[in-house]
């Protein structure tokens, strides 16, 4: 989008925002079922088009990766 190749994207927040509050990207709406208090102004998209998305991230480690590792990294410690 910011090299003008695309005219749309959806991705994550924490990814394409420092875009947007530069100025670089305009966003449209976020995918959450309600406001996102970081953007206050961009509406959730379930009120324009009664779209709702979920995302998720996920972290990954090399095969084995040692367990105690992996539960600490999983909170699971």
């Amino acid at each position: 989008m910011i090299g003008g190749h695309i005219q749309l994207a959806v991705d994550s927040m924490t990814t394409i925002w420092p875009q947007a509050k530069a100025g670089e990207v305009r966003p449209l709406a976020v995918s959450t079922p309600q406001r996102v208090a970081a953007a206050p102004d961009c509406p959730p998209s379930a009120d324009r088009q009664g779209i709702r998305g979920d995302g998720w991230q996920g972290l990954y480690a090399p095969a084995g990766t040692p367990r105690p590792i992996v539960e600490k990294i999983a909170g699971r410690t």
